[in-house]
């Protein structure tokens, strides 16, 4: 009798990434630095000031609570909402 590799909640979290990767949204709520900045529009300022933000606030509970983050307005979100997800 083998032992599985994977935790069946180990599994759950690489099923996640993998469908968003497909999906090509970037979760708001797990991207690090490097995946915000893979967003049209965020640089390196602003994925930290994302990830600040959800480190202070918690996680996003829409993809709306982005305008929360200093430098995000209407139009920067208006860019920014297709590639997102949480």
């Amino acid at each position: 009798r083998s032992t599985p590799l994977y935790s069946s909640a180990a599994s759950d979290v690489y099923k996640r990434q993998i469908s968003s990767n497909v999906s090509g949204l970037v979760n708001i709520n797990q991207a690090d630095q490097n995946q915000l900045e893979s967003i049209a529009g965020i640089g390196p300022s602003m994925a930290k000031r994302i990830i600040e933000y959800r480190s202070s606030n918690g996680y996003f509970g829409s993809i709306d609570e982005l305008m929360n983050v200093k430098g995000i307005g209407t139009k920067k979100f208006d860019k920014i909402k297709a590639y997102v997800t949480i």
